[in-house]
Protein backbone atom coordinates (compact mmCIF):
# COMPACT_ATOMS: atom_id res chain seq x y z
CA UNK A 1 0.00 0.00 0.00
CA UNK A 2 1.31 3.53 -0.22
CA UNK A 3 2.48 5.32 2.51
CA UNK A 4 0.52 8.72 2.48
CA UNK A 5 1.23 12.11 2.12
CA UNK A 6 0.64 12.63 6.36
CA UNK A 7 2.93 9.77 7.15
CA UNK A 8 5.86 11.15 4.47
CA UNK A 9 5.53 14.61 6.26
CA UNK A 10 5.22 12.84 9.48
CA UNK A 11 8.32 11.63 8.98
CA UNK A 12 10.52 14.68 7.28
CA UNK A 13 8.80 16.53 10.60
CA UNK A 14 10.68 13.52 12.99
CA UNK A 15 13.89 13.47 11.01
CA UNK A 16 14.23 17.34 11.13
CA UNK A 17 13.98 17.47 14.96
CA UNK A 18 16.65 14.36 15.30
CA UNK A 19 18.99 16.09 13.02
CA UNK A 20 18.57 19.54 14.96
CA UNK A 21 18.76 17.71 18.27
CA UNK A 22 22.08 16.33 16.64
CA UNK A 23 23.46 19.48 16.01
CA UNK A 24 22.78 20.68 19.51
CA UNK A 25 24.56 17.73 21.76
CA UNK A 26 27.47 18.08 18.79
CA UNK A 27 27.73 22.21 19.34
CA UNK A 28 27.43 21.42 23.55
CA UNK A 29 29.89 18.56 23.33
CA UNK A 30 32.80 19.97 20.67
CA UNK A 31 32.36 23.30 21.15
CA UNK A 32 32.93 24.06 24.53
CA UNK A 33 28.97 24.51 25.42
CA UNK A 34 28.69 27.07 22.87
CA UNK A 35 26.06 26.12 20.19
CA UNK A 36 26.63 28.88 17.11
CA UNK A 37 23.29 28.07 14.66
CA UNK A 38 24.35 30.96 12.45
CA UNK A 39 28.20 30.84 12.09
CA UNK A 40 29.98 31.95 9.20
CA UNK A 41 32.13 29.26 8.12
CA UNK A 42 35.87 30.16 8.14
CA UNK A 43 38.36 29.91 5.39
CA UNK A 44 42.03 30.39 5.03
CA UNK A 45 41.26 32.92 2.72
CA UNK A 46 39.10 35.14 4.55
CA UNK A 47 41.17 36.35 7.30
CA UNK A 48 38.23 37.48 9.59
CA UNK A 49 36.69 34.62 11.71
CA UNK A 50 34.05 37.14 13.18
CA UNK A 51 32.56 38.15 10.13
CA UNK A 52 29.32 38.93 10.46
CA UNK A 53 26.64 38.06 7.48
CA UNK A 54 22.89 39.79 7.99
CA UNK A 55 19.89 37.27 8.93
CA UNK A 56 18.53 37.29 5.34
CA UNK A 57 21.49 35.17 4.02
CA UNK A 58 21.34 33.17 6.73
CA UNK A 59 17.74 32.26 5.91
CA UNK A 60 17.84 32.41 1.95
CA UNK A 61 20.86 29.48 3.21
CA UNK A 62 18.48 27.57 4.90
CA UNK A 63 15.63 27.90 2.39
CA UNK A 64 18.23 26.73 0.12
CA UNK A 65 19.10 23.73 1.56
CA UNK A 66 16.25 22.74 2.67
CA UNK A 67 14.10 22.87 -0.47
CA UNK A 68 17.71 21.09 -2.05
CA UNK A 69 17.14 18.20 0.55
CA UNK A 70 13.39 18.53 0.07
CA UNK A 71 13.38 17.17 -3.08
CA UNK A 72 14.10 13.19 -2.51
CA UNK A 73 11.26 13.82 0.10
CA UNK A 74 9.05 15.28 -3.16
CA UNK A 75 10.53 12.36 -5.41
CA UNK A 76 9.61 9.57 -2.64
CA UNK A 77 5.90 10.66 -2.20
CA UNK A 78 5.87 10.73 -5.95
CA UNK A 79 6.91 7.15 -6.08
CA UNK A 80 4.57 5.67 -3.25
CA UNK A 81 1.52 7.49 -4.79
CA UNK A 82 2.27 6.41 -8.30
CA UNK A 83 4.13 3.00 -7.06
CA UNK A 84 7.02 3.43 -9.53
CA UNK A 85 10.08 5.61 -9.02
CA UNK A 86 9.11 8.68 -10.40
CA UNK A 87 11.07 12.01 -10.90
CA UNK A 88 8.85 14.55 -12.72
CA UNK A 89 8.84 18.48 -12.82
CA UNK A 90 8.17 19.31 -9.09
CA UNK A 91 11.59 17.39 -8.12
CA UNK A 92 14.00 19.06 -10.92
CA UNK A 93 11.73 22.41 -9.73
CA UNK A 94 12.37 22.35 -6.34
CA UNK A 95 16.31 21.23 -6.90
CA UNK A 96 16.83 23.95 -9.32
CA UNK A 97 15.36 26.66 -6.60
CA UNK A 98 16.81 25.22 -3.51
CA UNK A 99 20.39 25.16 -5.94
CA UNK A 100 20.08 28.63 -7.05
CA UNK A 101 19.62 29.79 -3.51
CA UNK A 102 22.14 27.56 -2.04
CA UNK A 103 24.97 29.30 -4.33
CA UNK A 104 23.51 32.43 -3.80
CA UNK A 105 24.26 31.70 -0.23
CA UNK A 106 27.76 30.09 -0.27
CA UNK A 107 28.88 32.92 -2.61
CA UNK A 108 28.05 35.39 -0.08
CA UNK A 109 29.61 33.73 2.77
CA UNK A 110 32.41 32.87 0.24
CA UNK A 111 32.08 29.21 1.17
CA UNK A 112 33.43 27.04 -2.21
CA UNK A 113 33.45 23.44 -0.25
CA UNK A 114 29.98 23.98 -0.57
CA UNK A 115 28.99 25.91 -3.70
CA UNK A 116 30.91 23.12 -5.77
CA UNK A 117 28.60 20.64 -4.75
CA UNK A 118 25.39 22.60 -6.13
CA UNK A 119 27.20 24.29 -9.09
CA UNK A 120 27.47 20.78 -10.10
CA UNK A 121 24.00 20.16 -10.21
CA UNK A 122 22.81 23.04 -12.69
CA UNK A 123 23.04 21.30 -15.96
CA UNK A 124 20.88 18.24 -15.29
CA UNK A 125 18.15 20.25 -13.07
CA UNK A 126 18.07 22.75 -16.36
CA UNK A 127 18.26 20.01 -18.80
CA UNK A 128 15.56 17.44 -17.27
CA UNK A 129 13.04 20.92 -16.87
CA UNK A 130 13.76 21.57 -20.69
CA UNK A 131 12.86 17.91 -21.97
CA UNK A 132 9.90 17.57 -19.29
CA UNK A 133 8.76 20.77 -21.19
CA UNK A 134 9.56 20.03 -24.46
CA UNK A 135 7.24 16.59 -23.92
CA UNK A 136 4.37 18.70 -22.93
CA UNK A 137 4.27 20.49 -25.76
CA UNK A 138 4.64 17.56 -27.89
CA UNK A 139 1.63 16.39 -26.11
CA UNK A 140 -0.40 19.40 -26.66
CA UNK A 141 0.18 19.43 -30.15
CA UNK A 142 -0.95 15.79 -30.68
Amino acid sequence: APVSFRTVLALFAFVSVIVTVLFLIQGWFFNNGVVEMFRVPVTPWSGDASAELPLLWHAIGFTGIVLFASRFWVQWWFAEKHQKSFLGGPFWWISLIGDLLSLAYFTQIKDPVNFIGPALGLIPYIRNIILIRKEQRKERTT
